[in-house]
């Protein structure tokens, strides 16, 4: 991941990032708060951005669509 501007811009922002740990799809929800060339913080859990990266993503803070 060259270039981390998406991830700059997100910073101190709600996300949502995927990443794989032993095999299995982990998720973690909350603020980014740290961007590096090498990895990424969010809600004080460090995600590198190596191949076990899978995305980080806006999350919007209420996911209640009902009508």
């Amino acid at each position: 991941m060259g270039d981390n501007d998406y991830f700059r811009k997100l910073l101190n922002t709600r996300v949502k990032a995927l990443y794989t740990d032993d095999g299995k799809t982990k998720a973690v929800t909350g603020i980014l708060q740290e961007v590096n060339a090498n990895y990424i913080i969010v809600n004080d859990v460090v995600i590198g951005l190596g191949i076990n990266f899978i995305s980080c993503i806006p999350k919007e803070e209420n996911n209640d669509f009902k009508n």
